[in-house]
């Protein structure tokens, strides 16, 4: 499908799509982002699908206080920040570390967080593909109790499997 365009003096055909305006959502997380006060204090009451490409968003545009914020509230059990670290500069690394530490060092968490890992590795596939909650490997509930494939060493196609408690283990000194 194509839509006609008048460009000054002259008509031309254009593909449908190829301009298409920002979705609601795009524009709710271009406004969050623009509006930090706002979003620093709505944070844990925002739908957790919009968070993933948020946090993508404010990574990419430098907001370390709103990176900050979200890495201590994030609601998933893993988040993937090394295909995007490469590109940054040291002070939003420095906010990723600091939303850990709060919620390393706090007594009072924020309470929908559930960030379990801060993955810093570079990897060379999409970083949202694997969305989290989704991810194979991850501590989402889906994933506890199975057997999950273990890589033996980077260069290694051997894999061995492992079975992930579901109950902590004991502690063998007080038994």
């Amino acid at each position: 499908m194509v839509r006609t365009i008048r460009n000054s003096q002259s008509w031309s055909l254009e593909p449908l799509g190829a301009t298409a305006p920002p979705t609601l959502k795009q524009l709710a997380r271009q406004r969050l982002l623009r509006e930090e006060d706002l979003t620093l204090s709505i944070l844990e009451d925002l739908p957790v699908g919009l968070l993933p490409e948020m946090f993508e968003e404010a990574f990419n545009d430098r907001r370390t206080n709103i990176l900050r914020a979200m890495v201590s509230a994030w609601p998933f059990p893993g988040l993937s920040a090394g295909a995007l670290i490469k590109d940054s500069d040291l002070e939003t690394l420095k906010a990723l570390l600091a939303g850990l530490d709060v919620l390393i060092t706090d007594k009072v968490h924020p309470r929908r967080s559930n960030l379990r890992v801060l993955d810093l590795m570079d990897v060379d596939h999409d970083f949202w593909s694997n969305r989290a909650g989704t991810h194979e490997g991850d501590c989402s509930p889906q994933a506890e109790g199975q057997e999950q494939p273990v890589e033996i060493s980077p260069n290694s196609a051997v894999k061995k499997r492992i079975k992930v408690p579901e109950e902590p283990l004991a502690d063998p000194v007080n038994h």
